[in-house]
């Protein structure tokens, strides 16, 4: 089953996306600091795809402030290092999701149900 990782702090999009992906066939990861995220890909090394929060915490018990947005940044950066997939930045701001993928995202993507129909076509395009 292909595995997709999301970094999202948010508990209650995070509740939502189990919801999502119950019974779709695609394994679902998630992580809410950027820490678990890296610890998360190191253990999966299989993930399929990643959908990036542009705002989270780098470590459990940080408060949500704007610059962890740029501290996403490092997350894409370690991650494109050592594994090769496809990256998504999943920002409500513009300027978030550039920074993102100057930093070297595939692409944008919304939150919600986007992310899923954006997982299951990108699965679709890699089993041609």
């Amino acid at each position: 089953m292909p595995k997709i990782l999301i970094i999202e702090d948010d508990a209650d999009m995070n509740e939502g996306y189990q919801g999502l992906f119950a019974g779709v066939g695609i394994e679902l990861l998630i992580a809410t600091t950027l820490l678990e995220a890296l610890r998360t890909f190191d253990a999966n090394p299989d993930i399929a795809a990643v959908f990036v929060d542009g705002l989270f915490p780098r470590k459990e018990g940080e408060s949500h402030r704007p610059e962890h947005g740029r501290k996403c940044n490092g997350v894409i950066f370690l991650i494109n290092a050592a594994h090769r997939c496809p990256m998504f930045a999943c920002s409500s701001e513009d300027t978030i999701n550039q920074q993102m993928l100057n930093a070297g995202a595939s692409e944008t993507c919304k939150k919600g149900t986007a992310i899923l129909a954006r997982a299951r076509q990108l699965l679709k395009d890699t089993a041609k």
